[in-house]
């Protein structure tokens, strides 16, 4: 990509999943600084700004719309644990002005993205095709790119070495059976994340978070794959599932 931001990824996706983890990072500990009788989290604006920027700068459809999901998400939660009407003004507000930003930046690819379905159904169809060869077992870890090989329509016009969903390629790699178990383990996690941010855990608002963002852009794209993103996502997930007592 020579005309959007990809910082040190190869792929703009990526870039945006790995700003998206560190804006609900930075959001979850302003948040638990401001609203738990600290000082307010005004220091998190100029580095939530500069998060912001390089998202928008990145034009990722999917990665800012799943950054953006997931920031709804613990906003809500948040503002529902704090019940004031206050929380959910400022939640409401942060929310709105992120989808609002959102929509703008990326207005001139939204006319591009029934193409890109159109892409992603027939990549997604070719996984689908080669997990139904074989279900249970997979076709082995890193084995996509020479599967997809194979399976590529002639007048398809991309390589094609990603699956292009986490939850497809879980599947090829390693068969049905245990891609259903890693999805599991992830609910799991996610749902003890949930449970820390009620308490008022801030971790456990960031690991839920990341939750949502891995497991909604990973519907479309392996960004949530590369190690630059999995790694601090998965750092956040198991802080926020650790038990903690209530603050």
């Amino acid at each position: 990509y020579r005309d959007v931001a990809t910082g040190p990824f190869i792929s703009r996706n990526a870039f945006a999943a790995f700003l998206g983890v560190g804006l609900l990072a930075l959001g979850a500990a302003a948040w638990s600084s401001g609203w738990r009788g600290g000082a307010p989290g005004w220091w998190a604006v100029p580095l939530g700004g500069v998060v912001l920027a390089g998202l928008g700068a990145s034009l990722s459809r999917g990665g800012i719309a799943a950054s953006v999901l997931a920031f709804a998400v613990i906003a809500g939660v948040q503002a529902w644990r704090d019940g004031r009407p206050r929380a959910w003004f400022a939640a409401g507000a942060g929310v709105l002005t992120l989808g609002a930003a959102a929509a703008a930046v990326l207005a001139p690819r939204l006319g591009a993205i029934p193409e890109a379905v159109e892409k992603r159904a027939v990549i997604h169809g070719m996984a689908l095709e080669a997990v139904a060869a074989r279900p249970w077992l997979g076709h082995g870890a890193g084995a996509s790119e020479a599967v997809f090989r194979q399976a590529r329509p002639a007048d398809f016009p991309f390589a094609v070495t990603q699956a292009h969903s986490i939850y497809l390629e879980a599947a090829l790699a390693w068969g049905v059976p245990a891609a259903l178990v890693l999805v599991a383990a992830g609910a799991a996690l996610a749902v003890r994340c949930f449970r820390g941010a009620l308490r008022g855990d801030p971790a456990g608002a960031a690991g839920l978070g990341c939750c949502v963002l891995l497991g909604a852009h990973g519907l479309i794209d392996f960004a949530p794959q590369v190690p630059g993103v999995a790694l601090p996502a998965l750092w956040l997930i198991g802080a926020g599932a650790q038990p903690r007592s209530p603050p």
